[in-house]
């Protein structure tokens, strides 16, 4: 699709990247690397040496950036994660339900869980239930939360800890941008990066004994 619209001469800006093309774009992007890296660091830092991802679809650049901000706040610390220990799939609450069992049933078994969106969540703390484990005695976690009004982290049994970004603040930018890029205010491929939130509650402790 960038490709596409690269090619019509129209106004255009993207929500989010895309790698793997040989000409510039603009676009408006969050710090996804950087994002799920501070989450990770944080739960290296609560002592947890087992974490795991449950991602979105790997073809996707903000799931390939999240899993590499993962990785490198372990290696920071001499840890790795395991291929076992990352689901990337369809971002739906019976995947992350279906993720969080297998990871949660293997031996071996995280402490820790990175979660890409608020609606696998719901699927996370499921399984945890289900299990007959608790959250954060059991289990840590941190989800995305792209602030959506109707799927509030702090609503959750256990006020859940999230990176998070506002898609609506995101979308008017976006908006600003276009009207602009329309009237010829702004011009060339100049993306736009989000820093993006840690927004720590009751879901993460310090791993257990």
């Amino acid at each position: 699709r960038v490709a596409l619209v690269n090619t019509l001469g129209i106004p255009f800006i993207i929500h989010g990247r895309s790698e793997g093309f040989d000409f510039d774009y603009p676009y408006l992007d969050i710090d996804n690397e950087g994002a799920f890296h501070e989450a990770a660091r944080l739960l290296v830092q609560l002592g947890h040496r087992r974490l795991a991802l449950i991602n979105g679809d790997d073809r996707e650049t903000f799931a390939v950036h999240r899993e590499r901000g993962v990785r490198r706040a372990l290696a920071a610390s001499g840890l790795t994660l395991g291929d076992r220990h990352v689901c990337s799939v369809a971002m739906t609450e019976e995947n992350g339900y279906r993720a969080a069992r297998r990871l949660l049933e293997q031996d071996g078994a995280p402490t820790a869980i990175a979660c890409s969106s608020l609606i696998m969540a719901l699927g996370v703390v499921r399984a945890v239930r289900d299990l007959g484990l608790s959250i954060p005695g059991d289990i840590s976690l941190i989800a995305h939360d792209d602030v959506f009004p109707w799927l509030k982290p702090e609503n959750f049994s256990v006020p859940l800890s999230t990176t998070r970004s506002s898609i609506r603040l995101a979308g008017a930018r976006i908006a600003e941008r276009l009207a602009a890029r329309i009237s010829g205010l702004e011009e060339g491929p100049r993306g736009e990066v989000w820093p993006v939130d840690l927004v720590i509650r009751g879901s993460v402790a310090g791993a257990p004994a």
